[in-house]
Parts: C-alpha cells; structure tokens; sequence
C-alpha cells in the first residue's frame, strides 16, 4: 500500500501509463487466472505472444527450473517484456516483490495494464528504461516479434532512455539487502548489464539468471568470451538451465567455456549463476 503511490513518483513512466488507455490493436487473453494485455506483432508462429495468444502457454516449466533458487525476497527483471516471467513469479508467490525495466513502449504500457488490471500494483513495480553498462540514451530496434527487441547502434528504430543497473537500483530506492534474484533477459545486452552492475554484483546472496547466445552478443557488440570472463571473475558456480546440456548440472565457473561448447550457430541457452560463500 506504501510502494504503490510512492513508485510514480520515482518512474515519470509508470506515471504516465498508469492512466492511459492500452495501445491500439493489442489482445486480451485470460491465462493462468491472470488477464494479459499483448501488443500486436506478426503473430508468428511459435514465437512469445502467439504461444501466449493461441496456446495459452505461461512459461511455468521455465520458472519450475529456476524455483530452486528464487528465495522469496526482492526479485529484479531486467528485459521484462509484458510480464510473462514478473506477473506470474508474482502470482505464484515465488517472490514479495518485484522490479521490473522494459524498454519497448508497447510492451511496457500492456505491462502496466497487465499489473494493474489483475490488482498487482505495489508487488510488480515496473519502469520503462533499457538497462545497459551507462546512463544516457540509445536505440532500441524494433522486431516483428514482442520478444525480439534489442538495443543495436546504427540501427532504425526508437530513442529510449539507458542506465547502469546500479544506477537503477538507487533511483527506484530498491533495497538492496533485499534483493535476491536478477533474471536478464535483452536480446544480447547481458554483458552490458553485467558491466554496469558493479555494486549490486558484489552481494552475497544474490542468484542471476542470464540468457547466453552467442549471435545475439555479437549483435549487440560482445563476445561471448567477455561474457563468460565476467562471470567467471565475479561467481563461483552455474547451473545451464538446458535439460538436455552434457555434463554435470552444478558446476564451478572455472568449466564455463568448456561447458558452453555445445551450442551451435543460432542456438543459446539460459544460465543460473551465483556466488557460493565459503
């Protein structure tokens, strides 16, 4: 009751989405007890609005995976598209609460009237800003799919505002002692959001979940190598969240790369990392 009326004054966007009506051409579907608003896209097949529209799908199987690890507490998602992992963690009561960055205004307005809609505001608090390794602004492409969205320069696309995860952190007065699980989710810009995250990466008791693709990097101007340097200076452990990965499923960073040798061309996986106190 205190985080709702407190949060516009903190994110101008909320503010401003809070109000307004959804845009034009979205869909309202009824899944999992929860009403969710979906921009329009191309409605391609297989893809995350139309498994969300025609199936009914919620990616429950991917948030059983990571169940583990999600300790109740502060829970931030970055990339949070229309709330598919924030709305229904917070339904499900993995976590109290929840902060979550999308960019892509479409995608942050049916959030907003997602969390309003189902009675959730004050426990899913989002912002629409692109979190990167500086704060600033930059160019977020648009895809025909919701989930397709990534910050590319040089591109065509909209102007949305940047900020270092830390930078983040302390204009939302999130607390910090808190937070307990960091889901990223952009297209490629993990590493950015890593490098901009160096005061919330030195907390223990945090676990991250991060999207590891090797073209979607390489799009947004990484390496892979850099992504798994980062992580192996900062963890101690991972879990890769594919079922079907070889190998053990805990394992020390120190067997990253190696582990991660099996993708091919186009393909990725999803990682759980953390820091295992000694």
């Amino acid at each position: 009751g205190q985080r709702e009326p407190n949060h516009p004054t903190l994110s101008a966007a909320y503010s401003e989405a809070h109000d307004a009506v959804a845009p034009a051409g979205v869909d309202r579907v009824d899944v999992g007890g929860i009403t969710w608003c979906v921009p329009r896209d191309a409605r391609v097949e297989g893809r995350l609005a139309d498994r969300l529209v025609r199936e009914k799908r919620l990616p429950l199987v991917d948030l059983l995976r990571t169940r583990e690890a999600v300790s109740n507490g502060t829970m931030l998602d970055v990339g949070a598209n229309i709330g598919l992992t924030s709305v229904t963690r917070a339904v499900l009561g993995d976590t109290e609460l929840v902060y979550a960055a999308e960019p892509a205004p479409d995608n942050f307005a049916c959030l907003v009237r997602t969390i309003v809609d189902n009675g959730l505001s004050g426990i899913v608090l989002p912002d629409r800003v692109a979190i990167s390794d500086r704060d600033g602004a930059a160019t977020l492409r648009l895809s025909e799919s919701i989930g397709g969205h990534a910050l590319i320069a040089g591109v065509e696309g909209v102007t949305v505002s940047t900020m270092r995860l830390d930078s983040w952190v302390r204009k939302l007065d999130i607390d910090v002692n808190a937070v307990r699980y960091v889901k990223i989710d952009t297209q490629g810009h993990e590493a950015h959001v890593l490098d901009g995250a160096a005061d919330l990466l030195t907390r223990p008791g945090v676990v991250w979940e991060l999207e590891f693709s090797p073209r979607h990097l390489q799009s947004a101007g990484r390496e892979p190598e850099a992504l798994i340097a980062h992580v192996q200076a900062v963890f101690t452990h991972f879990i890769d969240l594919n079922p079907y990965a070889p190998g053990d499923r805990l394992r020390p960073v120190a067997e990253l790369r190696e582990a991660l040798s099996y993708l091919k061309e186009h393909a990725y996986t999803n990682l759980l990392v953390y820091q295992r106190r000694a």
